[in-house]
């Protein structure tokens, strides 16, 4: 609901404004628009009226698995010898051993034309030579300090290597 009317408030003070131009590179600012649009606030409240209605009836469904079949689906999910992953065309799930599963990410790590195997973590190394093209952005006057600041990430993440099943290829060995 808040982000609503932010939003409302923020487009009704952006037509106030004609030459009003976002800029992409600016994170959102904290500070809350206030209006005295009285059309806004009374559909800003009706609206939030609705939603507590919804809330607090409480959903009439009825799950779609009996409780074995929660449990199984539970037991699959602890089993540590299986790995259940989403097939990589269509909607499909796949259920393999690890064994099977490991043996492929090997399979393609070892790939040398594809693969290198590193002697360090390069992500400093990365973040280092961005933070050095920011800074010379900056002295350039190519972009202003809130965009370098946008631009910048304090703490990357870092890449996890995984494989989805190809079982268009292979249904018992899928690559």
């Amino acid at each position: 609901m808040y982000k609503l009317q932010r939003t409302l408030y923020a487009n009704e003070y952006r037509k106030e404004d004609p030459t009003y131009q976002p800029n992409p590179f600016i994170t959102k600012e904290k500070k809350d628009i206030k209006s005295n649009n009285m059309t806004i606030k009374t559909y800003v409240q009706t609206i939030h009226k609705d939603a507590l209605k919804i809330i607090k009836t409480p959903p009439k469904h009825r799950p779609n698995l009996t409780l074995d079949e929660k449990a199984a689906l539970q037991d699959l999910r602890d089993d540590a010898n299986i790995v259940i992953h989403p097939a990589d065309k269509g909607r499909g799930v796949v259920i393999q051993s690890y064994q099977q599963y490991k043996c492929e990410i090997m399979r393609q790590l070892n790939d040398t034309s594809t693969y290198r195997k590193l002697t360090y973590d390069p992500v400093l190394a990365f973040q280092n030579k961005i933070q050095q093209l920011i800074d010379m952005g900056l002295q350039a006057g190519y972009i202003d300090s809130n965009t370098a600041k946008y631009l910048l990430v304090i703490h990357p993440i870092h890449p996890v290597l995984y494989t989805l099943p190809k079982i268009h290829k292979s249904s018992h060995n899928p690559p």
